[in-house]
């Protein structure tokens, strides 16, 4: 990348809202600010905005407009604002490809997941795997396939987050001498112990149906245990009603801030993500990085982050919850064991300073 060159980060969204997106935009414009890399972010949001975060500015483009008027604001943000920048590309995928058609955008993509398929489970418009899914979309989703694999076929390169995705990504037509896997990663601090846990049990992301966040509360219901759940989505009241109903001990934190995340971590023995799909969660490489026992399901990006029993547990589909909740919570040993595993794990293979600068090579 030039010297005189900045950077025009292109998201889906962007903190206070959750998720990767979210996360990756807010963490990597800090990132580039920290290196002297001016930086420019677009994204959307509910209301339209502009502020800054430290020497970046963030241009909030809200979906509180048509879909018209949204799509529009967006390109001719980024057709104002690409002189001397290359652009990174992780969401807005149709309205790169516009931009492409329009006036020949060069960018970099950075996709998190089949976000085709992440639509369609959410919408609960399909009970298929992500595998399954490939080739039977049908309806929108089939025009929604066509666009996003014409706007990732369009981009100079792609970077996704684990080989699962890169697997999915040459099927789609990427060149794989243009896909590159860079994992999703979290500043790496030196092991806090703390003496005092609130929760037995912790876990993390968007209330939807393919968190498995119903099976989860069950669990602890039969086994007694507590549990705390943060953030927000479409099952919120679903999960509430249903932890009333069963006594369950949970505590509902919402959305919340990233350093609120982690303390909450600290506070609770065990880590578990449910979840029936991954890609490559941030929250179980954040509980990694602070050194958690882990439990994941032995999904499509979990199993390249976790080797049961050496750095966690992953459990397959027919493998109980709860009887490895309930297993992992009687042997201390094993709980220390594990969460030393994957802080070590987490140090190689997900610092944020090693992956970021990774990406920062491709921005040529």
């Amino acid at each position: 990348m030039d010297s005189d060159s900045s950077v025009l980060l292109v998201t889906s969204n962007f903190p206070p809202e959750i998720g990767g997106p979210a996360k990756f935009a807010s963490d990597f414009a800090n990132w580039l600010t920290e290196k002297e890399v001016p930086c420019c972010v677009i994204a959307t949001a509910p209301t339209s905005s502009k502020v800054s975060i430290k020497t970046s500015q963030v241009i909030l483009i809200g979906r509180n407009s048509s879909i018209f008027k949204r799509v529009l604001r967006t390109i001719l943000c980024v057709k104002r604002m690409r002189s001397k920048r290359v652009v990174l590309v992780s969401g807005l995928f149709y309205e790169a490809l516009l931009c492409k058609i329009m006036f020949r955008l060069r960018f970099i993509a950075k996709v998190p997941s089949d976000v085709v398929w992440d639509r369609a489970r959410n919408n609960k418009a399909t009970n298929l795997d992500v595998e399954s899914f490939q080739g039977n979309e049908n309806g929108i989703y089939k025009l929604q396939r066509h666009l996003f694999t014409r706007s990732l076929k369009s981009a100079k390169h792609l970077i996704v987050p684990s080989n699962h995705l890169a697997h999915l990504a040459k099927n789609w037509g990427i060149p794989e001498n243009r896909i590159t896997v860079i994992r999703n990663s979290e500043r790496i601090s030196p092991k806090i112990e703390s003496a005092e846990k609130s929760y037995d049990l912790v876990s993390v992301g968007r209330l939807i149906p393919l968190k498995g966040n119903e099976e989860l509360i069950r669990a602890v219901a039969i086994l007694k245990l507590s549990l705390l759940i943060i953030g927000d989505g479409q099952e919120m009241n679903f999960l509430q009603t249903l932890a009333r109903e069963l006594g369950a001990k949970v505590t509902f934190l919402g959305s919340v801030s990233h350093e609120e995340v982690l303390k909450c971590m600290r506070l609770s023995r065990i880590f578990v993500i449910n979840s029936s799909h991954e890609g490559s969660p941030n929250s179980l490489i954040e509980a990694m990085a602070l050194g958690l026992p882990v439990i994941a399901r032995a999904n499509s990006g979990t199993k390249e982050l976790i080797t049961n029993f050496e750095n966690g547990l992953l459990l397959t589909d027919s493998d109980s919850i709860a009887d490895s909740i309930d297993y992992l919570m009687r042997d201390q040993i094993l709980q220390s064991r594990l969460g030393q595993a994957a802080y070590v794990f987490a140090g190689t293979h997900l610092n944020r300073e090693f992956n970021f600068q990774k990406i920062y090579e491709l921005l040529d």
